[in-house]
């Protein structure tokens, strides 16, 4: 069974602190959907919630914007671009089956100020699009306002939105009826600090309904050396084929590959990728401090008196400041451990990348955008290629034999002594290509390899 997703709805209030906290419990999480309304800004565009392991979505055209959502990588997710505003923001999760697929999630800020009355046009406009193509909706969002359209909280619900004087439950979380049943633990979380005056609204989506699996990695570094020189040695001394033409020559290439991964795998054990641990810039202190203001918080909302919502706003105010202190202190030890070029220049390129450009949906020639990645495409093949037609003809093709003066050429380019000399002055441990195999694997595997290619 498939990792549950974890899904969690905050109102950040615009500050950083607050994106902080909910950061730094998104990073311990495996496969997560964040439904956020006013983060942090800076500069126009959202800040903070930038990190390994996620992906932001909010909308480009829009500077300020009040809605967004933050996916983890695990999860295929496509930004609706016809459903990017400033105050809404909508993806598609492409990885769900069952009654759940083709799922739709959605982050709205419904401003308080608005002339018209919840929900908003972009909204309706959502709904009735989704009910059109008959994919289920997902809807986090910060209503600021009682309306007869939400209902009226019954007695006991517990709030939302949290201050000395006030207790509402502003921020409520909506979906299709079909997909009711598929969402579990629906909570306000009231054991989290959040350090904004709205809760973190926390609700799972159950693993059985997403078809991605936990991905599997193995570490290069941990393989079996003597192992795989004697595997790899017993796969290719199986193979005889001796290509007369390009066609079994691309498949005596095939064959090498073939070989070298399957020794590959056998020498070294895969492991499950586990999402990341404690922050560097956490500290003893800073858990004192969430404790303090945790129990302050408690004692505040028990009594209800304005010394005690005083005390806990103090706490929170210190709380906040050693968060920015820790933060800058650890950012100071990075910068000043940086020793040599590599690191220095991934440095250079997460300063100079800015935000992560994506590819979404495209823009038609009647306006339209696409509604789905074979859409998108298809509009790229058309508008790249003009006139393009689908072959699925999977005939082969006449091969073309190569001349007498060809392989003399050949054997003059390539030859044993350059592709040593070609294959050595790779750095081992550098990411692999499309065909899956790691410089270090050729680079140990060489005499072994090198024979190969002179039977063939």
């Amino acid at each position: 069974m498939a990792a549950d997703i974890y899904v969690t709805q905050i109102n950040l209030q615009h500050c950083i602190a607050a994106t902080d906290i909910l950061r730094l419990r998104l990073i311990k999480l495996h496969k997560f959907l964040t439904l956020i309304q006013e983060p942090w800004i800076r500069g126009g565009e959202v800040r903070g919630l930038s990190f390994k392991g996620g992906r932001l979505f909010f909308s480009p055209k829009d500077t300020n914007p009040r809605a967004c959502i933050l996916a983890s990588t695990d999860l295929r997710a496509q930004l609706l671009t016809n459903f990017c505003f400033r105050d809404l923001v909508a993806v598609q999760i492409l990885d769900c089956r069952g009654p759940l697929k083709n799922l739709v999630v959605c982050s709205a800020h419904l401003p308080y100020d608005s002339p018209d009355p919840p929900p908003s046009r972009e909204l309706e406009e959502l709904v009735e699009f989704c009910q059109r193509k008959g994919w289920p909706l997902l809807v986090g969002c910060d209503a600021n306002a009682h309306h007869i359209l939400w209902g009226q909280p019954e007695g006991g619900d517990e709030p939302t939105f949290v201050t000395s004087s006030t207790r509402e439950v502003l921020d409520i979380t909506l979906c299709s009826s079909s997909i009711a049943d598929f969402f579990e633990n629906w909570r306000v979380a009231t054991e989290v600090i959040s350090l904004s005056d709205h809760r973190h609204i926390c609700f799972t989506i159950k693993g059985n309904r997403i078809s991605k699996d936990p991905e599997i990695f193995r570490n290069p570094r941990r393989t079996d050396w003597s192992n795989y020189l004697t595997d790899l040695s017993d796969n290719l001394g199986q193979e005889n084929l001796v290509p007369k033409n390009t066609r079994e020559l691309d498949t005596a290439a095939d064959k090498l590959q073939e070989c070298i991964i399957s020794a590959y795998h056998s020498s070294c054990r895969p492991q499950f990728r586990r999402p990341k641990g404690q922050t560097k810039w956490w500290t003893p202190e800073l858990t004192d401090a969430r404790l303090t203001s945790r129990h302050l918080f408690n004692r505040a909302m028990r009594s209800g008196l304005g010394n005690d919502w005083d005390d806990y706003k103090s706490a929170m105010k210190r709380y906040k400041g050693l968060i920015r202190k820790s933060k800058r202190e650890s950012w100071g030890r990075f910068c000043s451990d940086i020793e040599g070029a590599p690191e220095t220049n991934r440095l250079r390129k997460i300063l100079s990348a800015g935000g992560t450009v994506t590819m979404d949906y495209s823009k038609l020639p009647t306006g339209h955008k696409t509604c789905s990645e074979e859409e998108s495409l298809r509009h790229l093949l058309e508008a790249h290629f003009p006139g393009f037609t689908e072959n699925n003809n999977t005939q082969d093709e006449r091969q073309r034999h190569a001349s007498r003066e060809d392989w003399k050429l050949a054997s003059q380019v390539v030859t044993q002594s350059r592709i040593r000399w070609a294959i050595n002055g790779f750095e081992p441990y550098k990411a692999a290509g499309e065909d899956g195999i790691i410089p270090a694997l050729l680079i140990e595997g060489l005499p072994h390899c090198l024979t190969y290619s002179e039977r063939v």
